[in-house]
């Protein structure tokens, strides 16, 4: 499930949809920046590895979202280090090479406060936006507060629901669908307090007693 297999042969594999995930995050943002008449800013994104095609897939839906805005990107800068401080030192590098940026784009979610962070030092808060793909669970808060604009979450407890399912018939000689692809929710304050439940379980695993 998720990334899937590097080489060899697989029962079933259980994926999200990466490019429908970052496509939707991808509108919300644009919706928010046609409200702001930034249609003339730029959007930095800080990506996964993009050798991956989970990257790939969602460099490919958020930028189709802003082209269809015509909106244009700032740029990639690629993971290394998966810290706080390397995101930190990316975010800087954007605001002090793009004078008309406007929005940040994490294609993760454990290393936001690296981004946050440099946002806030910049003085930009309320210029600069940022989104978020996946989701911890201080984004419960954070979006609703307007910290956060939206997340594109996936939802990893209902793909280890669904993989412990689907071995289940395969080891019963039933059918097993060979691809499985679950979809991400696109949170954002406007839909998060309906959304809860689902993101509660399904993205967060907290189970209720």
């Amino acid at each position: 499930s998720d990334i899937g297999t590097d080489k060899g042969e697989y029962v079933s594999y259980i994926s999200s949809n990466n490019f429908e995930g970052a496509y939707n995050i991808g509108k919300i943002l644009t919706q928010k920046m046609i409200e702001k008449n930034w249609q003339n800013a730029t959007v930095g994104i800080i990506a996964i590895p993009q050798k991956r095609i989970n990257g790939q897939e969602r460099t490919a839906g958020f930028m189709k979202a802003l082209d269809e805005a015509h909106i244009k990107g700032a740029g990639i800068k690629q993971i290394k280090e998966w810290t706080d401080k390397e995101n930190y030192y990316y975010t800087k590098e954007f605001i002090e090479n793009y004078p008309n940026l406007r929005a940040i784009w994490l294609q993760s979610s454990n290393t936001y406060k690296g981004v946050l962070k440099a946002i806030n030092d910049a003085g930009k808060k309320d210029e600069i936006i940022f989104l978020s793909f996946d989701a911890e669970p201080e984004f419960l808060d954070l979006i609703p507060q307007g910290k956060i604009l939206a997340a594109a979450m996936q939802q990893p407890y209902l793909m280890g629901y669904k993989s412990v399912g689907v071995m289940h018939k395969y080891l019963t000689k039933q059918t097993v669908q060979k691809n499985i692809q679950l979809p991400i929710l696109d949170v954002s304050s406007k839909n998060i307090e309906k959304k809860l439940p689902v993101i509660q379980l399904n993205v967060l695993g907290i189970e209720k007693k």
